[in-house]
């Protein structure tokens, strides 16, 4: 996920640099020069914020098999006996 999430952010930020570079009209050099160092760094912070999102990610799911284990799902058991006397008093 950290990968995925580096690359996408990467391609758009040289994306940007490039087009802004082209928009502006500064010379190529430059504009390739700082579209590169712009993927650079944005793939870093993808990389970071990637993983983080995948741990988090990781944690919830962990946290929901482990409450479907236990059989705690926020609902409170009802005895059959229970179950009967709502539907007898339903008729």
């Amino acid at each position: 996920m950290a990968a995925q999430f580096g690359y996408r952010l990467a391609l758009i930020a040289f994306a940007t640099a490039t087009l802004r570079g082209a928009l502006t009209g500064t010379d190529f050099e430059g504009t390739l020069q700082s579209a590169l160092w712009a993927g650079v760094l944005f793939f870093a912070l993808g990389m970071v914020c990637g993983e983080l999102a995948g741990r988090v990610v990781e944690e919830q799911v962990e946290a929901e098999f482990e409450r479907l284990l236990s059989g705690t799902d926020g609902v409170t058991a009802k005895s059959p006996a229970q179950s009967q006397h709502r539907s007898q008093s339903a008729e």
